[in-house]
């Protein structure tokens, strides 16, 4: 039996346990409603700002009544801090918990549990959010920053965490699912350390609605979704300001088998393990990850028969999805979980889709290398980045040198030469390494060259994207109104409009009917007609 069919509503509007606008916002965006601040709405400033802090700014007179109710902490810490400290948002974030606990207010909103479709309408408390403070404390780099956020905040907030940790002494019904040891703390220390881990592992990056981040916010129901990679998750999340909307994009037979994604999925794998196992200390399983025949699909290649066009999977790829279970070295493939040792040979590879035909084992073994290698650099471009999210982030005026910048697209040029060749039109690899070039040039200085360049090559990402996500999912609507607006600038109009009513459709199941990218969607058909 189905319990959501794509285009359902999961979680309609919940709204935050805390939230808080990023500090980098703050001029820019209210800091209750979450809605940008225009220049014309700023005209009485000693109504819109806090005439204390000068920190929290508001749209309008009823934002600042609504929202002082809750920013005395946050008032009482930034004025507090030291000069020059950076403030951060889980800072501010605890500042809000803690008020609400000290009043103990630790369950889920009733209108939110009452929402929710899940079978046990039970509310959720605060305590029944993991922390993962064991892992937390063996995380020596993660400890020494805690440690001197709590020096930082201590005179300001250690009061309140000590009234917090009497009260989870004396009170027995903290949490409906956690046993009494795991929401029982030693020292105040102890207790904000679980309460930054509890932020680390369930706190939601509010977006705007084009998905520009601009506050966090913890919201207790949504926070029991699991995680899944590309075509493998079932469910987007998004925002109208501080209203939080999960949405099926496939049919989905329980509450439990909900799925979201909690980074950007089309990036290496290494990094996407990587921000994972960091942030949320858990090694993807997903069968995007952890199955050999879907990551062998993923990577498939080319075969090798003339006008076949047929996919060929490629085995033994233990690098490219970070499998701990399977090693590869030259022609022998070593599966860990028997400590058995398999030899690559002409008998036992994967025949084409197609033609039922196998490729040759020279062929196959210099695609896994080159797949291997590529993936590498991929990598190790995205770490030396500031922000290691996506390739499609690096290549913009913001980010780098001129000259650092045009290394990197030589060196993606370069892997391209290479893929063409060997890999196939719908290969994870070939696929990232097509849009990191293609972001790449739609990043340089307009001309009509570098439009086209980067509509080539989105285009060609965009088939690897289709086999990677599923055909409802919001990344291949977002890809495909950047593809239809270079169509328009390349004046293919008809084309264009093809593909933004695409966009649309897939817009028109995950978002709501006032989303802002749904909006530009329709706006741009309405141009293009």
């Amino acid at each position: 039996m189905t319990l959501f069919h794509a285009g359902d509503t999961i979680i309609n509007g919940h709204q935050p346990f805390v939230y808080a606008v990023c500090p980098e916002y703050t001029v820019d965006y209210c800091s209750y409603c979450l809605q940008p601040i225009h220049p014309n709405d700023n005209c009485e400033e000693s109504v819109l700002s806090c005439p204390q802090c000068r920190f929290s700014r508001y749209c309008s007179a009823q934002c600042w009544e609504y929202g002082s109710k809750d920013h005395e902490y946050i008032c009482t810490l930034v004025t507090s801090l030291p000069d020059n400290t950076e403030i951060q948002t889980d800072l501010l974030l605890l500042a809000k918990i803690l008020r609400k606990l000290e009043y103990g207010n630790f369950y889920d909103a009733s209108e939110n549990i009452n929402s929710c479709p899940k079978p046990n309408k039970q509310p959720r408390s605060f305590f029944d959010l993991i922390s993962h403070k064991q892992e937390i404390h063996k995380d020596v780099s993660r400890m020494a920053e805690l440690e001197t956020w709590y020096t930082t905040v201590a005179d300001v907030l250690e009061p309140s965490l000590e009234h917090v940790l009497a009260f989870t002494c004396t009170n027995q019904n903290l949490s409906l699912t956690r046993p009494k040891r795991e929401v029982t703390f030693g020292d105040p220390f102890d207790l904000f350390v679980d309460i930054m881990g509890k932020l680390q592992c369930n706190a939601f990056s509010i977006l705007d609605g084009f998905l520009n981040k601009v506050a966090e916010g913890l919201y207790l129901e949504a926070s029991v979704f699991d995680h899944a990679c590309g075509s493998a998750r079932n469910a987007h999340y998004f925002f109208d300001g501080t209203g939080l909307y999960v949405k099926a994009f496939k049919d989905i037979q329980s509450f439990s088998d909900v799925r979201i994604s909690y980074v950007d999925c089309f990036v290496p794998p290494l990094i996407r393990q990587h921000k994972l196992q960091n942030r949320y200390y858990f090694a993807c399983r997903c069968r995007m990850c952890a199955d050999p025949e879907t990551v062998s699909e993923i990577f498939a290649i080319k075969c090798g028969t003339p006008g076949c066009g047929g996919t060929v999977p490629l085995p033994g790829l233990a690098n490219a999805d970070h499998d701990d279970n399977v090693s590869s070295k030259g022609e022998i493939l070593k599966d860990k979980r028997s400590d058995q040792e398999v030899v690559l040979t002409e008998k036992n590879l994967v025949a084409c889709s197609k033609c039922q035909l196998c490729p040759t084992l020279s062929m196959v073994l210099e695609s896994r290398a080159l797949t291997e290698d590529h993936l590498l650099m991929h990598t190790e471009i995205c770490l030396s980045s500031e922000d290691a999210d996506a390739d499609k982030k690096l290549f913009s005026t913001e980010t780098g040198s001129f000259a650092e910048n045009r290394r990197h697209l030589e060196c993606y040029e370069m892997m391209l030469a290479d893929e063409i060749d060997l890999l196939h039109s719908t290969n994870f690899l070939r696929g990232l390494t097509f849009e990191a070039a293609g972001r790449w040039y739609l990043a340089l200085p307009h001309s009509r060259p570098n439009t086209v360049k980067a509509l080539e090559y989105l285009l060609e990402s965009l088939k690897a994207q289709r086999k990677f996500f599923s055909k409802n999912d919001p990344t291949i609507a977002l890809l495909l109104i950047d593809i239809a607006d270079l169509q328009k600038q390349c004046d293919q109009t008809q084309s264009a409009s093809a593909t933004m009513e695409e966009a649309r459709d897939i817009l028109n199941t995950v978002e709501n009917r006032d989303s802002p990218c749904l909006s530009l969607a329709s706006k741009i058909l309405q141009d293009l007609h």
